[in-house]
């Protein structure tokens, strides 16, 4: 069986539109939705669909499991991610690390890239190259760990060439998702009554927080 069609989907509900909240103002809660974007499901998708394609146009090596870790802007416990995932060969969810050990091993490793990352605020490369002073007892000296806008993402599995590369796309695609689910808090803001304070204003309303910002701005020309 090809690694193909060895894919093994999940059952999820259907893809939210991403509509924000009305009626707060954001905070970051640890949770797999952002704004009410399902982001952890989507990151879910992305792999099981794309990591089997990578292999079979040979831009990947072959492998047996991957574990995958997400932590939020600000995280700094790395056995805290916000989003975690372990994958067998088939690319099927492992939730019992009894079941299939190698896998969560991946898992673990990852936890240990991303506690150098996290650490010092470096991709897990530089503890293989120029931060290698850095490194601390337990962690992990390979690449697939990546720090991109505050975002940590951490993976292993592949070689760490491809786990690098992995982990920038992931990177790429939980920002992405992140943004849009920032946007649409916007949208909200944007429709509700002037009098209403802005989300990003504390106490001004939309309109009033746009005129300090212009007001700097012109400032500082």
């Amino acid at each position: 069986m090809s690694k193909t069609e060895a894919v093994t989907l999940i059952q999820v509900n259907d893809i939210p539109s991403g509509d924000g909240p009305a009626d707060t103002g954001p905070v970051f809660v640890p949770s797999p939705r952002f704004y009410g974007r399902d982001i952890e499901n989507r990151v879910h998708k992305f792999i099981v669909h794309n990591l089997p394609g990578l292999f079979a146009l040979g831009l990947v090596k072959d492998y047996t499991g991957l574990g995958v870790r997400i932590y939020l802007p600000d995280s700094t416990d790395y056995n805290s991610p916000w989003l975690s995932y372990t994958y067998d060969g088939g690319m099927t969810l492992v939730s019992n690390p009894l079941i299939n050990p190698n896998a969560t091993l991946y898992n673990q490793n990852a936890a240990r890239k991303a506690q150098f990352a996290l650490r010092t605020g470096l991709d897990s490369i530089d503890a293989v190259q120029a931060g290698r002073h850095l490194r601390q007892p337990g962690d992990f000296p390979w690449a697939g760990a990546v720090q991109r806008d505050g975002v940590c993402v951490s993976v292993s599995g592949l070689t760490q060439d491809e786990d690098h590369m992995l982990a920038e796309m992931l990177a790429a695609l939980v920002l992405c998702e992140m943004r849009k689910a920032i946007d649409v808090v916007d949208d909200v803001a944007a429709m509700a009554p002037s009098a209403s304070p802005h989300y990003w204003g504390g106490n001004l309303t939309k309109s009033e927080l746009l005129h300090n910002i212009e007001r700097k701005r012109r400032a500082s020309l």
